[in-house]
């Protein structure tokens, strides 16, 4: 294994190093070829360009996904028209009328976000499959409410009113709960699923205000195709397969009302539902949480193997992690660095670590370099050529900094010069801070190094006064792991008090937004407790999963309160 690192001290820099990664994988792809010697390159930027390139794959889906769509809305609209005897142009119109403003609301989304120069992660390439379905959702509601008025002989303007007054609140409730819910997880612990949110928020709220503002003059544009009468002609259902339709559309619809209001089928539905419960609580108390970056890749792609390769092999065998000495270490004082190597002992003597052998520490050498030279004089010390190089020094340690240009410079040591910053106080010069780097092994699993985590931070915080910091690949992902458990238990407590306000200030009758809000939080708990069950981990892709489960799950309860 290789291991190449770069400074992003600018952006140019870090736009170079991200620019020589990618390069350095697409090399390994295309150009590299060795009968004996497999090559595989790993790393973050490697890792967003493979999700990238798979999100431009969700193109063809899309296309597919947008017509099958089309034509579910183009069947129900116009059969439903043909039903009822309404059939015309107009209907065609509003059959695809009811995706437009969800396309819309997507493309503006994007556009504007792009304009004012957010970056649009791969994730985001799902959001038209999410918003489009939302949209067609609040169009249903007010295609429903317009045909069902249509017979009533009111003027254009009444009909639209008395639409807007129906379902209105519905739509406003699905709509503000699903902004509210994603608006919440803009601030999850991990930044790229906090975009995803965030640009999904805006575009529901983009498409709440083109189903008000360009849906629904689409309707009363298509109230000109309509046929001159209003009423529904009740003989047309008397023969034929009208007849044959509404009966048994009607035979079964009595038969499970009938069902459901049973008192029987009512207790072993709350049998059922506290069965549910059991499993969704006990499988949300034992979810485990992690990050793995195969679950966003797709099966075929390079990175699955690469990324095999380290979990199994490379972090079994060698798992390093950096250690940031930040405050200048005086190395004359016996106890300053007496307490420094008691530190280093401490990591070193972890049970994983593989020893001093595999510590990488600069000061090591130079106490070597110090007192013997390099290579070279020891060279000539052998041969018996050596001259006089002893160098009187007062520190009570044998060491000082007198020699450290020296030992940068030497062609032997000269690869230090990365681990250190090197400044002057006066005449004397000096080290203000530096890093080092300690390997450990069997860390194949999230749990080994989440506990290596937790031991070397506090470790680290014992030595405090030398400014000590831990840096390890894995170090963002690991505090995201610790802490997204219980941001996914507090996002969804506090997303289901807002749609429990936002209910109660749009459904008057307060026995239904306790049972609204009871439904909602059952939802979420099964989304997010059955993840266990079905060998699933908890991670901010699937937070977001949960997320669109509470926003969405108001749909169907606040349309069914205000039917």
């Amino acid at each position: 294994m290789l291991l190449f690192r770069g400074d992003r001290t600018t952006q140019r820099k870090g736009e170079i190093l991200s620019k020589w990664e990618t390069s350095v994988y697409e090399f390994s792809l295309t150009k590299y070829k060795n009968p004996l010697i497999e090559m595989y390159v790993f790393g973050a930027e490697v890792l967003d360009y493979e999700m990238m390139k798979d999100g431009l794959r969700l193109a063809p889906f899309f296309g597919i996904g947008f017509g099958l769509m089309v034509l579910f809305v183009v069947i129900t609209v116009n059969g439903t028209a043909l039903l009822y005897g309404k059939f015309d142009f107009g209907k065609i119109l509003v059959s695809f009328g009811a995706t437009i403003s969800s396309l819309m609301a997507v493309s503006t989304t994007y556009g504007l976000l792009s304009l004012i120069g957010f970056r649009l992660n791969s994730i985001s390439l799902v959001l038209p499959f999410l918003v489009c379905g939302i949209g067609v959702d609040d169009a249903f509601l007010m295609i429903h409410s317009w045909q069902r008025l249509s017979s009533h002989r009111y003027s254009i303007q009444t009909r639209l009113g008395l639409v807007y007054e129906e379902v209105g609140p519905s739509i406003t409730i699905t709509s503000m709960t699903n902004v509210i819910s994603f608006g919440i997880g803009t601030f999850l612990p991990t930044p790229e699923i906090g975009r995803f949110c965030m640009t999904t928020a805006m575009a529901i709220l983009m498409d709440y205000i083109f189903e008000l503002t360009l849906f629904g003059p689409m309707l009363v544009f298509a109230t000109n195709f309509e046929k001159p009468t209003k009423d529904i002609d009740h003989k047309i259902f008397e023969k034929g397969w009208r007849k044959n339709l509404v009966t048994k559309a009607d035979v079964l619809l009595r038969k499970y009302c009938k069902l459901i209001s049973n008192r029987l089928f009512s207790i072993l539905l709350l049998i059922c539902t506290l069965i549910y419960w059991y499993f969704a609580i006990s499988g949300i108390l034992s979810i485990q949480t992690r990050l793995d970056s195969a679950k966003i890749l797709p099966p075929d792609s390079p990175m699955q193997e690469s990324n095999k390769i380290v979990n199994e092999y490379i972090w079994g065998e060698y798992h390093p992690v950096t250690i940031i000495v930040n405050n200048p270490l005086d190395i004359t004082n016996p106890q300053k660095l007496q307490r420094f190597w008691d530190m280093v002992d401490e990591y070193e003597s972890m049970e994983r670590c593989k020893g001093n052998i595999s510590t990488l520490l600069w000061l090591r050498d130079y106490e070597t370099y110090f007192k013997k030279g390099d290579m070279v004089d020891a060279l000539f010390d052998a041969l018996g050529f050596s001259g006089n190089n002893e160098t009187i020094i007062s520190s009570l340690t044998g060491i000082d900094f007198s020699k450290l240009d020296a030992f940068l410079q030497s062609p032997f040591s000269q690869h230090w010069n990365a681990f250190l910053k090197v400044s002057n106080k006066g005449s004397q010069r000096y080290v203000t801070s530096f890093w080092f780097t300690v390997a450990y092994q069997n860390t194949s699993t999230w749990d080994a190094r989440i506990e290596l985590m937790k031991e070397w931070r506090e470790i680290a915080s014992r030595y405090s006064d030398m400014n000590v910091t831990v840096f390890e690949e894995n170090a963002m992902f690991v505090d995201q792991i610790l802490s997204i458990k219980n941001v996914a238990i507090i996002t969804g407590l506090l997303t289901l008090a807002c749609m429990a306000i936002v209910c109660a200030v749009f459904i008057p009758n307060i026995c239904s937004v306790i049972t609204a809000t009871i439904a909602i939080a059952s939802i979420s708990m099964g989304v997010l407790g059955f993840y266990q069950w079905w060998n699933l981990d908890l991670d901010p892709v699937t937070m977001a999963a949960i997320l669109m489960s509470i926003g969405l799950s108001v749909d169907f309860i606040v349309s069914f309160n205000f039917s």
